[in-house]
C-alpha cells in the first residue's frame, strides 16, 4: 500500500506485583519463579535506523524494578545496543527460555525499531545489526520459539513500536497453544508510535502499585488496568490506539500489583497544563486540597510539579461520526476512506482502495472532508 515510518519499539513479556506475602498470594506471580530476559536498543550500526537519546531509558528503569522487586538476578539477561544483535538475540533467547521449569514465569523485554514488511504479512524488530536485508528479529518468530522452549504456562507480551499490533495480530493465529497469553501492543498493526516512553513508564507504574493506575481505588492493580491506562494514555499524548489480545486462562482481572487504597477520583485524570503559554498534557498524581502534582508526557519525572485549577483545563477533542466518507493521510498520503469506529478522539479508518487488514486509527487532524491529492 505505502512505505511506514520505523519507531521505537518494545517486547515485554512478564509477571509482576508487590513484593509483600501477600501481594504474592493475591497475584499471579512469584519473584523467584520468574525469568526475565531483556533486549534493549536505542542505538543501530545502520544510518538508516533513527537513533534515539541516552538518557532517561526507562528500559534500564525496568530491570530495575525487576531485581527491586525481587527477581534472582542470575534469571535476568540483559543485552543492550551493540550486543543485541539479530545473532545474539536469537541465540541467548533460545537458550534462556529453555532454563525455566513448568512453574516458571517468563519476562522479556524488547526495546527497539519496529515495522511490517512491504507485503503487509510481518511485523519485525530491528536488532543492532538489521539491514534492508537482514530485517532483525520477527515476532511471529518469537511466539514460535516461545511454544517450542518454554516450558511454562503464562506469557505477557507488550510491545511497543510502529505497528506493534502486528503482535497481538500474531497470537490471533496461534492456534491449539499450550500457553496463555496477554499481548500489550502501544500502537494499531497499522498505526506509527511515539518514540517518547509513556508506554514503558505506565507499565513500570502499574508493576510498582502506583495508586492512579487503579482505577475503582480497591488497591489492585488488575491486568485490566494497566491496559485502560495504557490506552488512555497513548491516545491522550500520542494519538495512538493500543491494541490487546488476552488469550487461554488470562483475565483483565488477573492482580498484577498492590497499592494503597484511595477515594480521590481526580487520580490519574488526563488533562493539559499552561506553562509560559503553552499547553502540555499529563495527568493526575497526587491531589492537595485544590492543587496538582502533574506528570508530563514525554519529559522526566524531574519536571513534574504541582499546578492550580488555573492551569488547566480538559483536551478538547473534535471527531467525525461513525459513517462519514473522508480523506485520511496515513504515512504522508491522502487515502479516501470511511469512518468504521470512533474511540478517545480517534477514528478508525478503512480505506476505499484497500482490504480491511489496512484499517488504521487517525486523529481528526489527519482527516478532511474535501478531496486531497495523492
Amino acid at each position: 500500500m505505502f512505505a511506514r515510518p520505523m519507531c521505537l519499539a518494545f517486547v515485554w513479556f512478564c509477571f509482576f506485583s508487590s513484593t509483600s506475602v501477600f501481594a504474592q498470594q493475591t497475584s499471579f506471580w512469584k519473584p523467584q519463579k520468574t525469568w526475565v530476559f531483556v533486549a534493549g536498543l536505542v542505538e543501530w550500526e545502520d544510518e538508516k535506523f533513527l537513533d534515539f537519546p541516552q538518557e532517561n531509558r526507562q528500559d534500564i528503569k525496568l530491570v530495575e524494578a525487576f531485581q527491586e522487586l525481587g527477581v534472582p538476578r542470575d534469571q535476568i539477561l540483559y543485552l543492550q545496543d551493540k550486543d543485541a544483535t539479530t545473532s545474539r538475540v536469537v541465540q541467548e533467547f533460545e537458550g534462556f527460555i529453555s532454563k525455566p521449569s513448568q512453574d516458571d514465569l517468563l519476562v522479556v523485554y524488547y526495546c527497539g525499531h519496529g515495522y511490517n514488511t512491504d507485503n503487509h504479512t510481518q511485523t519485525y524488530l530491528a536488532t543492532y545489526d538489521a539491514t534492508d536485508k537482514k530485517l532483525g528479529v520477527r515476532i511471529g518468530a518469537i511466539l514460535v520459539t516461545i511454544e517450542r522452549l518454554f516450558k511454562g504456562k503464562r506469557v505477557i507480551i507488550a510491545a511497543d513500536h510502529c505497528c506493534s499490533g502486528g503482535l497481538a495480530e500474531s497470537l490471533k493465529q496461534l492456534n491449539n497453544s499450550k500457553h496463555s497469553y496477554a499481548a500489550f501492543c502501544s500502537a494499531h498493526v497499522n498505526s506509527v508510535a511515539t518514540d517518547a516512553w509513556t508506554f514503558t513508564e505506565t507499565i513500570i507504574d502499574g508493576l510498582k502499585g502506583e495508586k492512579w493506575i487503579d482505577d475503582d481505588g480497591d488497591g489492585l492493580i488488575t491486568l485490566g488496568e494497566v491496559a485502560s491506562n495504557i490506552e488512555l494514555d497513548m491516545s491522550f499524548a500520542h494519538d495512538q490506539m493500543p491494541q490487546f489480545q488476552f488469550t487461554g486462562n488470562f483475565q483483565r482481572t488477573d492482580v498484577l500489583a498492590l497499592c494503597e487504597k484511595s477515594t480521590e477520583k481526580r487520580l490519574g485524570t488526563r488533562l493539559e497544563v499552561l506553562d509560559e503559554g503553552k499547553w502540555y498534557s499529563g495527568f493526575v498524581k497526587k491531589v492537595r486540597d485544590n492543587q496538582f502534582f502533574i506528570h508530563y508526557y514525554g519529559w522526566p519525572k524531574s519536571e513534574e510539579e504541582w499546578v492550580t485549577k488555573d492551569r488547566i483545563r480538559k483536551q478538547k477533542r473534535e471527531t467525525h461520526e461513525v459513517g462519514t466518507q473522508l480523506w485520511a493521510m496515513s504515512a504522508g498520503v491522502w487515502e479516501k476512506g470511511r469512518v468504521l469506529r470512533v474511540k478517545n478522539g480517534l477514528h478508525l479508518i478503512k480505506f476505499e482502495d484497500w482490504g480491511p487488514e489496512w484499517n488504521e486509527w487517525v486523529p481528526y487532524q489527519r482527516t478532511s472532508l474535501t478531496e486531497k491529492e495523492k
